[in-house]
């Protein structure tokens, strides 16, 4: 794969105009700008944007991180049914030896 690295200086506008190298092949290829410096933003952080940019052009990306308009809060009594919904008297089983046979 031929990796061009350029250092530029992103101004006001933040529009670059890049010119490649003619070694550079023509076709396809992936642009990635990282910010160099104070405030650089974490490999971490580029990664999930980057995630996030393909999931959004992919029409999958989730947005809603809200509860419906419609939704109610749960009353009191609903947060404790819910929550004894996964008690139970027994054990759970730790290992094959316990679980027997399928």
């Amino acid at each position: 794969m031929d990796t061009v690295v350029m250092e530029v200086n992103v101004g006001e506008d933040r529009r670059l105009v890049i010119d490649l190298p003619l070694a550079m092949p023509t076709g396809r290829a992936e642009v990635t700008v990282r910010a160099v410096g104070e405030g650089n933003v974490t490999t971490h952080e580029m990664s999930r944007r980057n995630v996030q940019s393909k999931l959004r052009a992919a029409g999958i990306l989730n947005t809603m991180h809200t509860a419906p308009h419609d939704a109610a809060p749960l009353t009191e009594e609903d947060r404790n049914r819910i929550g004894h919904l996964f008690e139970s008297g027994k054990a759970v089983a730790t290992d094959d030896e316990e679980r027997g046979e399928y």
